[in-house]
């Protein structure tokens, strides 16, 4: 991710700053995604995040092949998979649990 937004902005303190604001990003998301994945399981919720994380990590490489990327795209795609990926994030370390059968 910041090679590229290196790559399209010209400027590796851009990326930088992008890559930290990624992180946050993805605080972001482990934190919303709790409610989620108790109200509906934490299966479901991994199943949907990861489908529509790959959907949302597709925009790239589409519009790298009709040549319209550019840095607000590039970074629209990894935000969203950022905000994504904290959903991912705690599901994944939910599943144990249910399957175990525990409630809290």
């Amino acid at each position: 991710q910041p090679l590229l937004i290196a790559d399209l902005s010209g400027s590796l303190g851009r990326a930088a700053f992008f890559a930290a604001f990624g992180t946050a990003v993805h605080m972001v998301g482990t934190y919303l995604a709790g409610w989620p994945t108790d109200r509906f399981g934490a299966r479901r919720v991994l199943v949907a995040a990861t489908l529509l994380r790959g959907v949302v990590l597709a925009g790239i490489p589409v519009a790298m092949a009709l040549g319209t990327i550019n840095l607000t795209w590039a970074m629209a795609c990894y935000a969203a998979e950022a905000l994504i990926r904290g959903y991912v994030d705690t599901s994944v370390h939910t599943v144990p649990l249910e399957l175990a059968g525990h409630r809290g």
